[in-house]
C-alpha cells in the first residue's frame, strides 16, 4: 500500500497527465474547428467565384446590341420630331394602337383590337397591358393629348396630314377649329373612337407611327430627352452628349422577349466610319452598306439585303417646265447601264412598287428612246445657265455615284453640261421647298404598303410634293384609287397613275432596290419590316 506522499506524487504526475491530454485535446479541436472553418471559407470562395464567373458569363452572353444613327436627335418626342434620321430609336421608346408585320400584317400593339364599325367610324380599345414606363396604365386621353399636339404644331405638316381625312382635323391645324372639335372621342378610358368626314379605308396603317403614339401629362419645362414616360419596349437609360443614347428593358411592356439586351445607338454620319466600327465589332448592325461594297459581302454570313417600300425617284423643278426637256432628260438615259451600279434586285427607270401592285405584274417603266432624242434635240431652246443635278448628303455615298453617271449620260447623249451639287439634307430640304433645284434626288419612305400611298405624294396639297405637281388628271386617278374596293380595279389604277408620270416626264422612277445591311449573325428576333420600321422588342443573342 502506497503511503500519502506517493500518492500524493502520482496525483501531481497525473494531473499533469491530465492537464497534458486536456491541452493536446484543445489543440486537437481547435485544429479540427479551424480546418473545418477553413474548408467552409474554401467552399464559400469558390462559389462566390463560381458565381461572379456565371454573371460574368451571363453579361458577356447578353452583351448591349449596338447599331448607329445618323446624327443626333434634337429631342425624342414623338410628335415634335421631325428628323428621318431618329426613326430606329423612336420606333422602340413609343409605340402606337397597331403594328405591322411583314407577314402577319396590322396586328394589336397597345391596342387589344380595332374595329370598323362603319366606312367612317373606327373604334378601338386599348389593351389593359397597355402601360408607361413607371407602370401607370395608358388611357384614350394619351392619345388624344398626342393628335392636338401635332394638330398645333406648325412643323408637322408631313405628320399632321395624316389625320387629315378626321372630322375637323385640317381646320384645326389651319386654326380655323378648336381642339375640342377634333373628331375622336373616348368613349371610355380603354376605348377610343375615330369619326372621318370621308372615308378612309387605309388609315389603320397609320396607327403604326410613332408621331401618332400616345402622350403622357407632362411638365411643359421639361426637355423631354431622358426624364419622360415610354409607351415602346425601350425607355432611355443614358445619354451621352454627342456620343450615343443607350436604352434599356420598359418591363412594363408585355411583348416581346422579356430577355432582350440594352441597345446602344451610336452617332456617325458616314457609311464608311460605320462600317469601320462594325468590322471591329463596335457595331451589331450596319444600316446601310455601300453599293460598291456589294460584291465583297454578298456572300457573307451576316449580309442581310432589307426589301423596304420606298418611291425614290429624279424630279423636275420648275425651272424645267418644257415638257420636251424633261422627255428629253428622261429617254437619253440608259437605264440597263445604271443597273450595273445599283447592283439591285429591281430595274432602274421602273416605278420602285412591288410587282402585286399592278395588272398582270406589269411595272411601267421609262425607257431610253433614241427616236425621240433626234426628233427633239434640234428644236430645244437654251438649257437654264444654272442646271445642276442636286441630292442630300444624307443618302450616303451612293447619290454621289449615280450623279456623276447622270453627268456623263447627259454629256454624252445630249451634249449638255450639269453641275453637281450636294447638300446636308436640312438644307436640301429647304432648297427644295423653295424650288431652287433644276434637278434632284429624292427619297421617300413609303408609309402604308399600298399603291396609295405611294402616289399621293405627288397631289397638289401634299407637303412633300417636291416636283409642285397640280395636274388634274393625274389628281383624277389618285381620287379614284383612293375610293376603290376591288383589288383588280386598284392594280388598273395603280398602273395608270405611274405611267401618267412617265409619259409626261414628270419625274424618272428610280427603280426598285434593296437595303443591303450588316447584322451580327448572333443575334436572333430582329425584325425591318416592309415600311422602314424597326422593331427590336423580340431580339436576343443565340
Amino acid at each position: 500500500m502506497k503511503n500519502f506522499g506517493e500518492m500524493q506524487k502520482l496525483d501531481k504526475s497525473t494531473k499533469a497527465q491530465q492537464i497534458c491530454n486536456f491541452k493536446r485535446s484543445l489543440k486537437s479541436n481547435w485544429i479540427n474547428s479551424f480546418v473545418k472553418f477553413s474548408n467552409c471559407i474554401s467552399v464559400l470562395i469558390v462559389f462566390l467565384f463560381t458565381n461572379l464567373s456565371l454573371a460574368a458569363n451571363e453579361v458577356r452572353d447578353n452583351p448591349n446590341f449596338k447599331l448607329s444613327l445618323f446624327q443626333e436627335p434634337k429631342n425624342l418626342d414623338p410628335q415634335l420630331t421631325s428628323s428621318a434620321s431618329s426613326n430606329y430609336l423612336l420606333q422602340n421608346l413609343h409605340r402606337n394602337l397597331l403594328q405591322f408585320d411583314n407577314i402577319q400584317g396590322l396586328k394589336p400593339d397597345l391596342a387589344e383590337k380595332c374595329v370598323w364599325k362603319s366606312s367612317k367610324k373606327l373604334a378601338c380599345t386599348i389593351s389593359k397591358d397597355a402601360k408607361w414606363s413607371d407602370g401607370s396604365s395608358i388611357s384614350c386621353s394619351d392619345f388624344i393629348r398626342a393628335y392636338n399636339v401635332l394638330l398645333k404644331n406648325p412643323l408637322a405638316a408631313t405628320s399632321a396630314q395624316v389625320l387629315f381625312s378626321i372630322q375637323n382635323a385640317k381646320n384645326i391645324f389651319l386654326h380655323l377649329k378648336k381642339t375640342e372639335d377634333l373628331g375622336i372621342l373616348c368613349a371610355s378610358d380603354k376605348k377610343i373612337e375615330f369619326l372621318f368626314t370621308e372615308a378612309d379605308p387605309e388609315f389603320e396603317y397609320n396607327l403604326t407611327r410613332t408621331s401618332l403614339a400616345p402622350r403622357p401629362p407632362l411638365d411643359e419645362n421639361k426637355p423631354r430627352e431622358i426624364d419622360f414616360l415610354s409607351s415602346g419596349p425601350y425607355k432611355v437609360k443614358n445619354w451621352t452628349k454627342n456620343i450615343k443614347i443607350e436604352i434599356e428593358k420598359n418591363p412594363f411592356y408585355k411583348n416581346g422577349n422579356l430577355q432582350r439586351p440594352n441597345v446602344e445607338f451610336y452617332f456617325i454620319v458616314e457609311d464608311f466610319t460605320a462600317l469601320q466600327f462594325y468590322q471591329k465589332n463596335k457595331l451589331d448592325f450596319l444600316r446601310r452598306l455601300p453599293v460598291s461594297l456589294y460584291p465583297e459581302w454578298k456572300d457573307k454570313k451576316d449580309f442581310l439585303p432589307v426589301e423596304v417600300l420606298r418611291f425614290d425617284y429624279y424630279g423636275f423643278s420648275s425651272k424645267i417646265s418644257q415638257l420636251e426637256q424633261r422627255k428629253l432628260l428622261l429617254h437619253s438615259l440608259d437605264f440597263d447601264d445604271l443597273k450595273k451600279i445599283y447592283n439591285s434586285g429591281g430595274t432602274p427607270g421602273c416605278a420602285p412598287l412591288p410587282t402585286d401592285f399592278f395588272e398582270n405584274k406589269q411595272i411601267p417603266c421609262a425607257k431610253m428612246d433614241s427616236k425621240i432624242i433626234q426628233s427633239l434635240l434640234p428644236k430645244m431652246k437654251p438649257w437654264p445657265s444654272d442646271f445642276s443635278f442636286a441630292y442630300s448628303t444624307q443618302g450616303g455615298d451612293d447619290p454621289r455615284r449615280l450623279s456623276e453617271w447622270l453627268q456623263s449620260q447627259w454629256k454624252k447623249n445630249l451634249k449638255l453640261d450639269i453641275k453637281i451639287k450636294s447638300f446636308e439634307n436640312k438644307i436640301f430640304i429647304s432648297e427644295l421647298k423653295k424650288n431652287q433645284l433644276s434637278v434632284f434626288r429624292k427619297g421617300v419612305s413609303v408609309d402604308r404598303p399600298t399603291c396609295l400611298a405611294a402616289l399621293e405624294i405627288f397631289t397638289k396639297d401634299h407637303p412633300e410634293n417636291y416636283i409642285q405637281l397640280n395636274d388634274p388628271a393625274f389628281e383624277k386617278i389618285v381620287l379614284q384609287l383612293k375610293s376603290a374596293k376591288r383589288d383588280s380595279q386598284k392594280k388598273k389604277l395603280c398602273g395608270q397613275g405611274v405611267q401618267h408620270l412617265i409619259d409626261q416626264a414628270l419625274l424618272i422612277p428610280a427603280g426598285r432596290f434593296d437595303f443591303f445591311t450588316l447584322l451580327n449573325p448572333k443575334l436572333q428576333g430582329f425584325k425591318l419590316n416592309w415600311l422602314n420600321q424597326m422593331d427590336l422588342s423580340g431580339i436576343h443573342w443565340k
